[in-house]
């Protein structure tokens, strides 16, 4: 079976490629992806680890199509804004595969996926990792996001999260990245440890 999966170095496509190579027996994958995205060369590389080839191609370009040579049985569209608000704009009816396995991964995967995407979010929100937080959230969130983090570096008040992030990162540079501190116990990442006068 020949699958092509568009966005398949985006985060759900690539899951589903790996997915699908390992549980449909004899299947060929082919991921499209205009790699547009700072993750999708990372996920580019998962892909290619898994024996899946990824042609970067713009699928915005109507004409895109015609350069691949793969005959495919199956065309998965993954390919899509990561931000959720931006796919809210525009809702495609979407044709289940019934193939073994595949009805479980819309169940288990997808929601997983949900939760590792939602948790990131939160993190580099709490990091105030703007440039992470560009790649999963629409212009107009991101912005939002970027005013809280800029609002909250204002009031001069040092949390958790930031005192471990600057010792993180000086604990990497000093011991040449061989050593790593940690942080335990239950604590929310906003709680005030200093404050700048």
């Amino acid at each position: 079976m020949n699958i092509i999966i568009t966005g398949g170095c985006g985060f759900v496509g690539s899951a589903l490629s790996i997915f699908l190579k390992k549980n449909l027996k004899n299947s060929k994958i082919l991921s499209i992806d205009n790699l547009s995205k700072s993750y999708s060369k990372f996920n580019q590389a998962i892909l290619s680890k898994n024996k899946i080839k990824n042609e970067k191609i713009n699928l915005g370009n109507p004409n895109s199509l015609n350069k691949i040579k793969f005959k495919a049985d199956y065309i998965i569209d993954c390919s899509a804004e990561p931000a959720v608000e931006a796919s809210k704009k525009k809702i495609v009816k979407v044709e289940p595969i019934k193939e073994k396995g595949f009805s479980e991964f819309q169940e288990k995967e997808f929601l997983k996926g949900a939760e590792l995407a939602y948790e990131s979010i939160i993190t580099a929100f709490a990091k105030g990792d703007q440039n992470k937080l560009k790649d999963l959230l629409t212009a107009e969130m991101n912005s939002s996001f970027g005013d809280a983090i800029e609002q909250r570096n204002k009031n001069k008040i040092i949390t958790v999260q930031e005192l471990y992030d600057f010792v993180f990162k000086k604990v990497r540079n000093y011991t040449g990245n061989a050593q790593s501190p940690t942080l335990t116990g239950v604590y929310d990442s906003r709680m005030p440890v200093s404050v700048i006068r």
